[in-house]
């Protein structure tokens, strides 16, 4: 398997090391000492089960050495959680807007849906999580190791192409919520566990689908 590797391109919005320019959860964690936020289970989870080179970066360990994501809605013990990475919240970390990595994956969708775009569904893929691993300070190696996985490869991740894409697309935009919510209810992946006194379930795709054609 040979992986391309383009030339990045990022918009950021730039937050100063400096009070008061710094980012919200800099402020929040460290100037304010707010300490609720841990990492959710299911993306923990999913990172533990790709042996993905990302998750160093996205969270600390708990207080046992181990990486272990708290359960949505419930309340959790903070020292049996792992927490953000530092550089998430470090004082100048850049909030990202939009990047060579989410065009990436609006590629390969693009290509899967018949739209006429320069390589296949697969080379962008590819390209996508080599950008995002190269972003949080993977090397090439640890990229390449990742897409061989078997669990990750295009050709064989569990799945239809909506699936295989947009869970590595709900990876990659950890700590852009917004964006991860968005994509998670426009193509329905991945099927992510409901909070603990949920109230309704998830509003879909398919639910939006039906409630436009009624």
């Amino acid at each position: 398997m040979q992986v391309q590797f383009l030339p990045m391109w990022i918009a950021t919005f730039k937050y100063l090391a400096g009070a008061p320019n710094q980012n919200p959860l800099f402020v929040d964690i460290v100037t304010g000492g707010r300490g609720g936020y841990v990492a959710a289970k299911d993306l923990v989870d999913k990172l533990l089960e790709l042996s993905d080179p990302r998750l160093a970066q996205y969270f600390s360990t708990n207080a046992n050495g181990a990486y272990v994501g708290g359960i949505v809605g419930k309340v959790n013990t903070v020292s049996a959680v792992s927490k953000p990475g530092t550089k998430v919240y470090a004082a100048d970390a850049p909030t990202l807007l939009m990047d060579y990595v989410e065009t990436e994956f609006n590629r390969a969708e693009a290509a899967e849906r018949g739209y006429a775009v320069n390589g296949n569904a697969e080379t962008h893929y590819n390209n996508a999580i080599k950008a995002s691993i190269l972003y949080w300070g993977g090397t090439v190696t640890d990229a390449s190791t990742y897409l061989a996985n078997p669990l990750v490869a295009y050709t064989s991740a569990a799945g239809t192409w909506k699936e295989k894409i947009d869970v590595q697309k709900w990876i990659a935009l950890y700590n852009r919520p917004f964006n991860c919510w968005t994509e998670l209810r426009r193509l329905d992946f991945p099927k992510i566990t409901a909070p603990v006194g949920a109230k309704s379930g998830f509003l879909t795709g398919l639910t939006i689908q039906a409630m436009n054609s009624n």
